[in-house]
């Protein structure tokens, strides 16, 4: 006996949101039976389906909702899904370009999507019944450690849980046509294998009212996008020293800035900002008074997260909270290359270049804005 058997419709509903309109992609959405439960609740959703036989019941089921396509390589705008649902179609993905699925999915999602995977186990009853025609338990071993092994700067796991589903079939045929149904390519496996599936059905199926009831434990993986740059002052000696570590990477050991010259005793008394991509540390910058001005220092940015908004990010969180206090006037010294950078900013560049620690420079100053 089973005690804990579950629809998948109530743990996608746990799990996704349907509510307001949600945008949501099902890669690998078979029939699209789940495609118009989850448009009746209230989403968006939308199928891709790589069979040209499943894509045509799928049209049917979800007319207009279904678009042909495969999940390593989404016909879709960055950004533009609130969700990503694999329903037991990862593992169907060849094993070579799971991994690339997965990131597509990362692309696709708004920061803050989530990703959504379920996944059946190589076990259970269900299993059991089937693997006479079709043995997947490597390709569903691969599919979780392509799961596994994703970046979690790039998704970052929330839940994995099992679950117990139940199957219901009326007979060992209609078996075999499901099974057919979802891959034609099936037909050879299901011919040198249905006497022994039809042998498992009545051995392994608990005779219940319209057939026999066979158990599949599932895997549930929920994965959300981090928020692209979060951006935060540092707040205790861990954000801090996050932020020493990237100046000491992009000054010391990138731009060659001796290290007594990088580290000084305005650290102890500056406040500083540092910014994460993906949930890491990224960026940081310090400022201090300065006289009458505001002095904006140390504005770093690693390497690996360049061109992905953090410089912009960190310099508008402070602008925004400067402004805010009408603090006055903003000025830094900037590398010369970044001058047109800080130019978009709202900062002017006043008198000549000049060198620090071998590096030139110029000064630039900001006003508040609307003020003297």
């Amino acid at each position: 006996m089973h005690a804990t058997v579950h629809r998948h419709t109530e743990i996608l509903a746990a799990h996704l949101p349907l509510e307001d309109a949600a945008r949501i992609l099902e890669v690998g959405c078979g029939d699209g039976s789940l495609v118009a439960w989850m448009r009746r609740r209230g989403a968006q959703a939308v199928g891709l389906e790589p069979d040209p036989g499943q894509l045509r019941r799928a049209a049917a089921s979800a007319p207009g909702a279904v678009l042909a396509g495969r999940g390593e390589a989404l016909p879709l705008a960055d950004a533009a899904l609130d969700a990503v649902l694999f329903f037991n179609s990862l593992h169907h993905v060849p094993t070579a370009l799971q991994r690339a699925a997965l990131a597509e999915a990362a692309r696709a999602l708004r920061p803050g999507g989530r990703l959504v995977v379920i996944e059946p186990l190589a076990e259970g009853d269900y299993f059991e019944l089937l693997r006479p025609v079709e043995d997947e338990t490597a390709i569903r071993a691969a599919a979780w450690e392509a799961l596994r092994g994703v970046d979690p700067g790039l998704l970052g796991r929330q839940v994995e849980e099992r679950y117990d589903s139940a199957v219901t079939r009326a007979s060992a045929g209609e078996v075999c046509a499901a099974f057919l149904a979802a891959d034609p390519a099936r037909a050879d496996a299901l011919a040198a294998g249905r006497e022994a599936l039809a042998r498992q059905f009545e051995r392994l199926g608990e005779p219940v009212e319209g057939g026999r009831r066979f158990i599949q434990p599932m895997r549930l993986d929920v994965l959300r996008r981090p928020a692209a740059v979060a951006v935060r002052e540092a707040r205790d000696a861990g954000d801090r020293e996050a932020a020493f570590a990237i100046r000491r990477a992009v000054f010391v050991d990138e731009q060659k800035v001796p290290l007594a010259d990088e580290f000084d005793a305005h650290d102890a008394t500056c406040r500083h900002l540092l910014a994460l991509a993906g949930g890491r540390p990224a960026g940081t910058l310090r400022w201090r008074a300065h006289g009458p001005a505001t002095k904006i220092e140390r504005v770093a940015v690693l390497q690996s997260a360049r061109g992905r908004g953090v410089g912009a990010a960190m310099m508008r969180h402070l602008l925004a909270r400067l402004d805010e206090e009408r603090v006055g006037e903003s000025v830094l010294h900037a590398q010369t290359h970044a001058t047109r950078f800080y130019g978009r900013l709202g900062f002017v560049a006043e008198g000549r270049e000049f060198e620090e620690d071998g590096i030139l420079h110029v000064r630039m100053r900001r006003r508040l804005p609307g003020g003297g």
